[in-house]
Order: C-alpha cells, then sequence, then structure tokens
C-alpha cells in the first residue's frame, strides 16, 4: 500500500509518479540562539549580529525566494548534493565563502530553498574581539572572491530582475554597502574638520547645513539599527525590548564601528 501511494499505483501496472519523490526544498534553514554571548560583551555583540542575520534578514530573503546557505546548521538534501559535486567547493581562490555556493547550486539548478522558524539550533560564535574581526575579514573576502565564480555569472543570467537584487544585496551588496559607509563617513569628518578651521558655519552654508551637521551620521545609524530595535519587541515586548536595544547601544556604537571598517578595508 506504502508503495502504491509513493509510486503511482498497486500492482505491476502502475505509472511511477516522480513528483511524490521529490522534495519541495533542497535547503532547509532555520533560526538559531548563540549560548557564548553570556561569555563576554564582544560574545554579546556578536551574538546580536547574529540574531539580526538569522531572523530579520534570513526571513526576508526567504520570502523573496534569494536565501542561501550560509554554513548554519541547515538540513540538506545530502543525497542531492553529493551526487552534485558536494556541499563544499575546493579553490581557496573563488570559494573562500565555500558554503555559499551550496546556495549557489540549488538555485541554479531550479531548486528551492526555504527558511522556517518553528525549530531553533544554538550555536556558538567568536567571544574574543581578535577572533571576532578575523572571521568578518573572512567573509569579506569570500564576498569580493563571490563575483569572479562561474555560479553567480549563471545566476545573473538566469534569474529574474527583483530576485537577483536580493541576492545581490543579501550577499555582496552587504559589503558594499559597509564599504560605502566607510567612505563617506571619513569624507563626512573631513568636511567637518575644513569647514571648522576656514571659519565656515551651517548657517553660512544655507541648505548643506542640514546634509552635513553632526546629527546626520546619528540618523543613519539608527536606521541601520531600527530593524533590530522591531525584532526585539516582537520577541520580549515593547518595554523589554527597548531596553534591551538601550543597554546594547553604547558598547554596540563603538564594537560595530570595527565591525564596519573591518569590512570595507577586507572587501
Amino acid at each position: 500500500a506504502a508503495g502504491s501511494s509513493v509510486f503511482g499505483g498497486g500492482g505491476g501496472g502502475g505509472s511511477f509518479d516522480t513528483s511524490a519523490c521529490v522534495p519541495k526544498y533542497r535547503v532547509v534553514g532555520f533560526p538559531e540562539y548563540t549560548y557564548t554571548r553570556s561569555l563576554s560583551m564582544v560574545g554579546e555583540l556578536m551574538g546580536v549580529a547574529e540574531f539580526c542575520f538569522v531572523t530579520i534578514h534570513q526571513r526576508v530573503l526567504g520570502a523573496l525566494q534569494a536565501r542561501m546557505h550560509y554554513g548554519h546548521p541547515d538540513f540538506i538534501d545530502a543525497y542531492w548534493a553529493r551526487t552534485r559535486g558536494g556541499p563544499s567547493k575546493a579553490s581557496k581562490v573563488v570559494n573562500t565563502n565555500e558554503d555559499i555556493f551550496m546556495g549557489y547550486e540549488c538555485v541554479g539548478r531550479g531548486e528551492a530553498i526555504g527558511f522556517i522558524e518553528y525549530i531553533e539550533q544554538q550555536k556558538g560564535r567568536e567571544s574574543g574581539f581578535k577572533e571576532a574581526m578575523t572571521f568578518e575579514a573572512k567573509l569579506a573576502r569570500g564576498a569580493a572572491q563571490q563575483l569572479r565564480s562561474r555560479e553567480v555569472y549563471v545566476l545573473n543570467r538566469r534569474l529574474q530582475l527583483f530576485q537577483r537584487f536580493a541576492i545581490f544585496y543579501g550577499n555582496i551588496g552587504f559589503y558594499i554597502v559597509n564599504l560605502l559607509m566607510v567612505i563617506s563617513i571619513s569624507y563626512f569628518v573631513y568636511a567637518v574638520v575644513l569647514y571648522t578651521m576656514s571659519g565656515v558655519t551651517y548657517h553660512k552654508l544655507g541648505l548643506l547645513a542640514g546634509v552635513i551637521s553632526v546629527p546626520w551620521m546619528f540618523q543613519v545609524g539608527f536606521v541601520l539599527a531600527l530593524p533590530l530595535l522591531v525584532e526585539l519587541a516582537l520577541e520580549r515586548g515593547m518595554l523589554e525590548g527597548v531596553l534591551e536595544f538601550l543597554r546594547l547601544l553604547l558598547p554596540g556604537l563603538v564594537f560595530y564601528m570595527y565591525h564596519l571598517r573591518t569590512n570595507g578595508y577586507f572587501l
């Protein structure tokens, strides 16, 4: 009876139903909880970054059908992956971030990658400053090297426009934004210093006063941190979420400044 339900009929005359044997997803991802957050403030902030990535970021990418495999403990169709070259790639010149190429292979071959939130996995992250920055440098290098890969070229030739946009920002585009922010903040500081040394006030600048004023920099940072505040409020309640956000704000300003500069430099 079980065989007839899978293969589409009873006895020898039944036709082979291939749709009953093909899973909907080849890779299924899910959120994670970083259990090393309590070891140090660096571990806490790395856990916060991981929390943003495995909830807000991947939830949006999953809805846009642009989520890949990021080295997380995803469920993978092992037989499918092993018969198509394996889940990892070997070249250290192109495949530094070898895990994401598993996702590129899936999407490039017309398969789907899912994201669910009703199970959760524990995971450890770096709790030392040097180790954390070394890890971020590796990710930034790997993101740049992906542009040289055959898989990214194939995806950009085959996928729809908005799906290509989502994959771009979900991977290399994030690091390009980091680089642009590093450059813009540097020129912002240079401009403020030069205007101050030349005796030019914001009143004399007219319309440019609101563009180069100091609050502008804080507004940009708050926009980038707003999704974390919303997610904390959703999961912990409004009051506890706001208090947790304020607790992480001051040390996060220092830590993520180095995080941003590291990504921009090694890209």
